[in-house]
């Protein structure tokens, strides 16, 4: 008997327990099912006080130096070489001679061209004499002049191969390394060195054509390159009037300062453009950010409470994001915690996030 009323004793404590567990629980879920924060408990998050700062909108790129003026030295005619008046690699100044080719046959064609015009003028001046007496026709004259004009061409014609002949420097520049000798016969076209000018050095680069109304010149570029330890400044002069067909981007030009000599054409470049410097304005941290199906949001702590505040965002700098509606200087907005957050729940700053 004594057995039977401690089992039925048990059986009863039992389901006390359990529907009280059961009451427990079904006081802490909604309705779906999920458990519900406590509203009550103080949730610590790290958060950030607005204040406005300047955003820029940076495009980063590669590129590449060029030399601000570059000719292959070639042989403009063809002849034997009898000067080289150039070092390689040695600075030279504009129409500084740097090559001669041999020019005496024309030099001599010269001379004789000029013997036979005299003749033909002083015969021209004759027949003219004669034509105003009636002493011959027209068309002796106009023979005469024939052959005073055609020696003019022959001359003005000599003359040129004798310029072409000297191979002289059409801007100051530093020569390259050359690749022809003394008394080497050299045929029209061929290369016998270079002259390369560096400074300004020009930076040529691309972006994407949606950025083409953005750019202008005078805007600021920074660059690096390998072996020089600063970041350094340029500046854009030109940008190309039309898009790639191809890669739908947009060719500019900028040019920076080459005076310490550090800059070599040819060599890769990490460009950064500044298009857009934005004062005054309120930026957050990105992980702040809570992203929705059709917006944005934040959870901003006012009166100790959290509230979610939707926001639309513009310029991206960084690790920083700034807000252009929804939020203003002095808010403090929620960076941690923000899996843990419902509206109206209480909130404690652990820590201050720097903007």
């Amino acid at each position: 008997m004594r057995s039977v009323f401690t089992r039925e004793y048990l059986n009863k404590g039992l389901m006390f327990v359990f529907c009280t567990s059961l009451f427990y629980s079904c006081s802490i879920r909604g309705e779906t099912g999920k458990v519900v924060p406590d509203k009550s408990q103080i949730l610590v998050a790290d958060v950030v006080v607005l204040k406005e700062t300047g955003v820029e909108n940076n495009i980063y790129t590669t590129g590449s130096l060029i030399s601000n003026e570059f000719i292959e030295l070639k042989a403009p005619v063809a002849g034997i070489i009898m000067e080289i008046n150039f070092r390689e690699g040695e600075k030279t100044e504009a129409g500084r001679k740097l090559v001669q080719l041999d020019d005496r046959e024309w030099r001599s064609q010269l001379i004789r061209y000029q013997a036979q015009l005299a003749v033909a003028e002083k015969n021209l001046e004759r027949n003219t004499s004669l034509l105003e007496i009636n002493g011959i026709s027209q068309e002796i004259v106009d023979q005469a002049e024939g052959a005073v004009a055609a020696l003019k061409a022959s001359i003005e014609e000599v003359k040129v191969k004798i310029d072409q002949a000297a191979v002289n420097a059409p801007f100051e520049g530093y020569a390259g390394l050359r690749n022809v000798s003394i008394g080497e016969f050299v045929s029209a076209g061929t290369s016998m060195g270079s002259l390369v000018q560096s400074n300004p050095v020009k930076l040529d680069f691309s972006l994407p054509g949606k950025y083409a109304n953005q750019l202008k010149p005078g805007q600021e570029v920074f660059f690096t390159v390998d072996g020089v330890p600063d970041t350094l400044r340029g500046q854009v002069y030109a940008v190309e009037p039309k898009l790639d067909e191809t890669s739908r981007t947009i060719r500019v030009r900028a040019w920076a300062d080459n005076s310490g000599g550090l800059l070599f054409p040819g060599a890769y470049a990490n460009v950064k453009v500044t298009l857009e410097k934005i004062n005054g304005a309120v930026v957050v941290p990105a992980e702040a950010i809570i992203p929705e199906l059709n917006f944005q949001k934040v959870f901003k702590i006012k009166n100790g409470r959290a509230t979610e505040q939707r926001v639309k965002s513009g310029i991206r700098s960084g690790n920083f994001v700034q807000i252009t509606e929804g939020l203003a200087e002095g808010d403090t907005v929620m960076v941690t915690g923000l899996l843990q957050v419902q509206e109206a729940m209480p909130v404690k700053a652990g820590g201050i996030v720097n903007n």
